[in-house]
């Protein structure tokens, strides 16, 4: 995706610093890390305003709404470090959050990827090796098997 020069601008003038990837950015001195979005964003998607140092707010995607992004990119990639990314938020889902996050999971048609990625980050706590890059492209292609061959209703 490309990042408008507007933006660049402004979130330089914030204090961001640009990767050389060009999607991601972070705060000159902090943990606050940013990436544009892929694509467009749900309608449902849950956006919060936070306070900068700098006095003005920034409107940030909620985790849930990251995970959901990720388990899409996950589930048309099956790139490790997305998966990973995947594996890390499923970590902070609250038990209160869950049933949101399957019922929008099972809308943006990546349920499966929502199932089998939370059934590996309970075995990895567990001891279990996380696979390797051919058995994450596996489970991949599984859950978009799984999404796309079911019958539309």
């Amino acid at each position: 995706m490309a990042v408008p020069e507007r933006l660049v601008a402004a979130l330089a003038h914030l204090g961001f610093e640009k990767s050389q990837d060009g999607r991601h950015w972070q705060l000159a001195g902090t943990d606050v890390f940013l990436e544009a979005p892929g694509a467009e964003l749900d309608a449902d998607a849950t956006v919060v305003e936070v306070a900068l140092p700098s006095g003005r707010t920034a409107r940030l995607l909620s985790h849930i709404d990251a995970l959901l992004d990720r388990l899409a990119e996950f589930q048309s990639t099956g790139h490790q470090i997305v998966a990973q990314q995947v594996l890390v938020l499923l970590g902070h889902v609250a038990e209160d959050e869950a049933i949101d996050l399957r019922a929008r999971a099972v809308s943006r048609r990546v349920a499966h990827a929502l199932d089998t990625m939370s059934r590996l980050a309970a075995e990895i706590a567990n001891g279990r090796e996380p696979p390797e890059s051919s058995g994450l492209h596996e489970i991949a292609r599984a859950a978009q098997r799984a999404e796309y061959t079911r019958k539309q209703r």
